[in-house]
């Protein structure tokens, strides 16, 4: 996760976090821990035990690739959390009324459905983005 909310409300990103600060999920509103060591990339996470509400959450591909293109936007449309009900989910990127989705794990045709319906209830366009050298080591991506 690269954006946060800090204990004013504000989204921040993870570049511009301070450790020891408090930050919270912008989905579940559960406490994150800062992490900027040196060698996996610098994100946001859950503590210890605590589950995101978020079901998407396990499917979230933090991959380089994936925070490539994500950071190909503005820090301001990364992450935005699309809120139906008391359900919440966090887009890619959001510009406009359009979702772009960036996929490079594989993803179940049942999964691929529901995020497509949760944002097209919501009113948005979505555009989905795959990452081809996935897609053809496996043929059935997202048919299962």
């Amino acid at each position: 996760m690269l954006i946060a909310i800090d204990s004013n409300m504000n989204r921040t990103h993870i570049d511009d976090a301070v450790i020891r600060q408090e930050y919270f999920c912008p989905c579940c509103e559960l406490p994150l821990i800062v992490r900027k060591g040196n060698i996996r990339r610098h994100h946001f996470s859950h503590k210890p035990g605590l589950i995101c509400k978020d079901t998407w959450q396990a499917d979230y591909d933090m991959s380089d690739w994936h925070i490539d293109w994500q950071n190909c936007y503005p820090k301001v449309n990364q992450e935005v959390v699309c809120e139906l009900g008391e359900i919440r989910h966090r887009a890619d990127v959001m510009v406009d009324r359009t979702v772009i989705e960036f996929q490079h794990s594989s993803l179940s045709a049942r999964n691929f459905a529901k995020r497509n319906h949760f944002y097209h209830d919501l009113g948005y366009k979505v555009i989905w983005v795959f990452d081809d050298r996935i897609v053809s080591e496996s043929t059935d991506y997202i048919y299962k």
